[in-house]
C-alpha cells in the first residue's frame, strides 16, 4: 500500500500561516499595541497633530540622522541598482531561482534595514560618549562665553580620545551653523539628533542661548542630571548585552548543522528543490527577524 503524497500547495500553505503567526507575535501585536496606547495618549493630551509629525520620518531625515550625505534619490538610484545586478548575477553564479528572486527582494530592502541600523548604532556610540562630553560641557559653561567655540572644545576632546567620533561630528556641524545661522542650528541638531538624549541636550543649549548665556549654574546642573542617567543607561547595556553571545551562535550552529546533513544526497537533493529553498529561505529569514528582536530588546533595556 503506497503512502500518499502530501500537495505542495497544502505545505507552502501551512509554512506560510506558521510564518505569518510567528511575524505577527514578534512584530505585529507589539506594534497594534504600541499604536493603541500610543492613541489614547493623544487623545489624552489634545497633540495628535503633533505626535505624527514627530514620530513620521521621511527617507531624506533618516539619511541624515544616519550621517550618510546622500540624497533620497541618489539613495534609491542604489538600491535599484543593487536589485538589477543581483538579478543579472545569481543566474550567472548558478543560483537557485527562488532565491535568486529572495536576493533581488533583498538587495531593495536591505540598504534601508542598514541605514536604520546605523542610526540606532550611531544613537548608542553617542550616548556613551555623552556623559563626558557633559562633563567637559559644564566645567567650560562658566569659562566659555561662545557657544561655536564652546560645542568646537568638547568637540575636540571628544576625537582627541575616538577620532571617529559620532558626538564630535554632530558638535562641529553645530558649531559651524551657529557661526552661520544663529540658535536655528541647535534646532537642526534637535531634530536630526539619532539619540534622545543628544536631543535633549540641544534642546536645552537652545534654550540656554535664547535667555543670552543667563543661568548658567542652572544649565551646568542639568547637563549633570543628564550625565547620570545616561551613564545609569549605559551600565544596563553593557550588562544585558551578555544575551547577544548566544544569540550571535545560533546561526552558526544552523549553518554547520545544514552543511553537515547536505552530506546525504537525500537531503541535498531536497534543499535544491523548490520547497527545500523555500525551508532555507524561510529559516533564514525567521533567524534574522528573532536576532533583530533580540538585539532591539538588549539595546532598549534602559
Amino acid at each position: 500500500m503506497s503512502i500518499p503524497s502530501i500537495p505542495l500547495w497544502f505545505v507552502a500553505g501551512i509554512a506560510a500561516i506558521w510564518a505569518g503567526t510567528v511575524l505577527w507575535k514578534l512584530f505585529g501585536e507589539r506594534t497594534l499595541t504600541r499604536s493603541r496606547d500610543a492613541g489614547k495618549l493623544e487623545r489624552l493630551t489634545g497633540s495628535g497633530e503633533q505626535a505624527f509629525g514627530e514620530t513620521s520620518k521621511g527617507l531624506a531625515e533618516e539619511l541624515n540622522q544616519a550621517g550618510l550625505n546622500l540624497s533620497a534619490g541618489s539613495f534609491n538610484g542604489l538600491r535599484l541598482a543593487g536589485v538589477v545586478l543581483g538579478t543579472l548575477v545569481a543566474p550567472a553564479a548558478g543560483v537557485p531561482f527562488l532565491v535568486g528572486v529572495f536576493l533581488a527582494i533583498a538587495a531593495w530592502f536591505a540598504p534601508v534595514w542598514w541605514m536604520r541600523d546605523r542610526v540606532r548604532r550611531r544613537g548608542i556610540q553617542i550616548e556613551r560618549e555623552l556623559p563626558a562630553a557633559l562633563s567637559r560641557l559644564a566645567a567650560l559653561l562658566p569659562l566659555v562665553t561662545s557657544m561655536p567655540q564652546l560645542l568646537a572644545m568638547v568637540a575636540e576632546s571628544l576625537t582627541s580620545v575616538n577620532p571617529k567620533s559620532p558626538l564630535a561630528v554632530e558638535l562641529r556641524r553645530a558649531a559651524a551653523d551657529l557661526r552661520d545661522r544663529g540658535p536655528a542650528a541647535l534646532a537642526d541638531l534637535e531634530d536630526r539628533a539619532p539619540s534622545p538624549a543628544l536631543a535633549t541636550l540641544a534642546f536645552n543649549l537652545r534654550i540656554y542661548l535664547a535667555a543670552g548665556g543667563e543661568q548658567a549654574a542652572l544649565m551646568a546642573e542639568a547637563a549633570d542630571r543628564l550625565q547620570h542617567i545616561i551613564a545609569g543607561r549605559n551600565t544596563a547595556r553593557a550588562k544585558a548585552s551578555g544575551a547577544m553571545t548566544v544569540a550571535k551562535m545560533l546561526p552558526l550552529l544552523l549553518a554547520g548543522a545544514t552543511l553537515f546533513t547536505m552530506q546525504d544526497p537525500l537531503i541535498k537533493a531536497f534543499y535544491q528543490s523548490a520547497l527545500g529553498q523555500l525551508v532555507i529561505i524561510g529559516v533564514a529569514a525567521m533567524m534574522f527577524a528573532g536576532y533583530q528582536v533580540m538585539r532591539r530588546m538588549v539595546e532598549g533595556v534602559a
